[in-house]
């Protein structure tokens, strides 16, 4: 049989006899190199929406490895490039097999199995693998899972009234009911709701009920009962959940339709159950094992976290400052018994609290309800808060993955701040560049220290961060080929701040006419081994300090609002490079961030310091005039 194709559908989604299929013609000018005229995959979609999902982003993924090719074709072989594009489309497809002969699809089922639907760009299946353990035994009665269960019908049909009647879909953003998934607020149409009514169908009579455990779990954490995954409980609610999940599909069927001709209750008739009215408490048994403290869970978790090599001594300090903050607020608690209401109760107490709390000589030796009675002006920002928040949440998982706990009661509680992430910080408008390096210690190469001359320059056309610059040796300014490079790395006497951040960032040549290079060898010179020995190694081997502090005080001096920080030129890089339309996947190499993408992180290599050159640096103009002197002054160089 012939595939056929349909109008309705978006390139790269064609159907076959047994489902929706990826194909992608190859451009003529790379066939040779990747070994044949197109790509063809089975997308293991019964549905058009999640073809459709799977497809673009395929489609995505490969065109990007197109322009990577293009750039550095000896670097790739077709098993190369074949291995990369399977192993992403294994990601997308939710880690299942590809075809064997990835040219033909019809030995390929087609049917949606669990774990791979999307209904609204979301899986519709979660893993079921959740962490098991801990000391407590729970088990929750018939009556009390009848009561659960009206509850949810109750809850969700309200909820999918609701979307009616404000239109649009809650999962695609356009409602919002509390970010309640398609499994508890929905106006789904009725094609959609009949196809997952199949699959749930399917799923009862395959006994497997994970498509519900994301429900369960918030149920069950919502009661404040902790229950093991395993367990024929957390089991019992899953199923039940399933079955009045087909319920409500039921009723979706019919309501997209406009058809209000039989009420809920008669479509469901759980609805008219009547469970026991007297709450029953789920019975709990802890078995007679130790406390297990806060504090103990934290030292283990800190000792793996530094065998792992995952921390920097700043990191691990502001960790424990965390750990210590919640121990002095809630106590140094048996971990099992702390639930969402306690950590809300920490947020809170946290909104109110001062910023720098054991830095500001005004809190010394006072309690936290002493602190609080004072109602303090300037309290912790809300990104502060959630920083707290992630990283005890960070703790948990840890405690979860490893017994101690059974669900992590940090989930979900971080406050919501309406902001997206590229206006988090503010970059410099070109007449603050023009203000800062038109100023008369640039003009007129009057800055008392080299580092206050080089700093914000290679910030801005390299985008390294400060402590980045501010700790780079002689040796790091080198060679690599025939293209000068900043090399940041973590030899002795450098930090990273992930394993991403090494890297090579070619130097501008606006850098070197200014007489880098030359005031590298006038360094040299002295004997020293850094570039700015002026610059002092403080806590935790920062040399940023003296920097940052210095540049406050001159923008302000230059007349540039506050919100803008040293950090700002970072942004100012990154955005001039995008709107150059520079790869992102070169902008992320040149940021030192970690390349989006298991395959192409993994498998492709980085770019060569030419590329990045060429296809990046050297289109950075900022459309400024500047006349700037080049620090060539020996004799400040004896500062130590």
């Amino acid at each position: 049989m012939g595939f056929s194709v349909s109008t309705r559908q978006p390139s790269y989604v064609y159907q076959c006899p047994s489902g929706y299929i990826f194909r992608l013609r190859i451009p003529a000018d790379l066939r040779p190199l990747v070994g044949k005229c197109e790509f063809r995959y089975s997308l293991r979609a019964g549905a058009l929406r999640m073809a459709k999902l799977r497809a673009r982003a395929i489609a995505a993924y490969i065109q990007q490895l197109f322009i990577k090719v293009r750039s550095s074709m000896t670097d790739f072989t077709p098993e190369h490039i074949s291995q990369l594009v399977k192993e992403y489309i294994r990601e997308v497809l939710g880690n299942s097999s590809i075809a064997g002969n990835d040219k033909a699809c019809d030995d390929v089922p087609a049917a949606v199995t669990p774990g791979s639907m999307i209904i609204n760009g979301k899986t519709v299946l979660e893993s079921s693998r959740m962490q098991g353990g801990g000391n407590g035994k729970v088990t929750l009665p018939p009556e009390r899972i009848a009561q659960l269960i009206q509850k949810y019908l109750l809850d969700t049909l309200g909820n999918d009234e609701k979307c009616r009647a404000i239109g649009g879909t809650v999962t695609t953003g356009t409602v919002s009911l509390g970010e309640l998934s398609f499994l508890e607020a929905s106006n789904m149409g009725a094609v959609e709701a009949q196809s997952l009514l199949k699959s749930v169908n399917r799923w009862l009579q395959l006994a497997d009920h994970s498509l519900m455990h994301s429900v369960t779990k918030k149920i069950l954490v919502g009661e404040g009962v902790s229950v093991d995954p395993k367990s024929e409980a957390y089991q019992t609610l899953s199923r039940e959940l399933l079955k009045a999940f087909q319920c409500v599909l039921k009723v979706r069927i019919l309501r997209s339709t406009g058809d209000y001709s039989v009420p809920d209750n008669e479509l469901v008739p759980r609805l008219k159950q009547q469970p026991r009215a007297t709450v029953v408490s789920p019975v709990v048994t802890i078995e007679d094992t130790p406390i297990v403290r806060f504090s103990e869970v934290q030292k283990r978790y800190i000792a793996e976290s530094e065998q792992g090599g995952n921390w920097r001594s700043k990191t691990k300090a502001e960790y424990i400052a965390i750990f210590d903050l919640f121990v002095r607020i809630m106590g140094d608690l048996d971990v099992r018994v702390i639930d969402r209401k306690m950590m809300s109760e920490f947020k809170d107490i946290l909104t109110r609290l001062p910023p720098n709390l054991n830095k500001n000589p005004a809190f010394k030796d006072k309690s936290i309800d002493e602190i609080l009675a004072s109602k303090p002006k300037t309290t912790l920002a809300p990104r502060s808060v959630n920083k707290h928040l992630t990283r005890m949440g960070s703790l948990f998982n840890y405690a979860v993955n490893n017994g101690y706990m059974q669900v992590n009661p940090a989930t979900d509680m971080h406050i919501k701040i309406k902001i997206r992430a590229d206006q988090d910080r503010e970059a410099f408008t070109a007449e603050d560049l023009q203000s800062l390096f038109s100023s008369k210690d640039y003009t007129e190469g009057s800055h008392k220290y080299p580092s206050r001359f080089w700093t914000p320059l290679i910030a801005l056309y390299a985008g390294c961060r400060l402590e980045e610059i501010c700790q780079l040796h002689l040796e790091d300014i080198r060679q690599e080929g025939e293209v000068w490079v900043f090399d940041i790395n973590a030899k002795e006497g450098r930090q990273l701040k992930n394993i991403a951040s090494a890297r090579l960032v070619p130097i501008h040549p606006f850098l070197i006419e200014l007489g880098l290079l030359k005031y590298v060898d006038t360094v040299k010179a002295t004997g020293v081994d850094r570039l700015f020995p002026e610059l002092s190694n403080r806590q935790h081997g920062k040399y940023g300090h003296m920097v940052s502090r210095w540049f406050a005080t001159f923008r302000k001096k230059c007349g540039i609002s506050d919100g803008k920080t040293f950090h700002s030129f970072r942004h100012n890089f990154t955005t001039h490079l995008k709107h150059k339309q520079v790869d992102p996947i070169m902008l992320q190499e040149l940021d030192g961030h970690a390349v989006a993408g298991e395959t192409m992180g993994r498998y492709g290599k980085r770019y060569t310091p030419e590329i990045l050159l060429r296809e990046a640096i050297e289109k950075i103009d900022y459309g400024i005039q500047l006349a700037l002197r080049g620090w060539l002054h020996s004799e400040s160089l004896s500062y130590r």
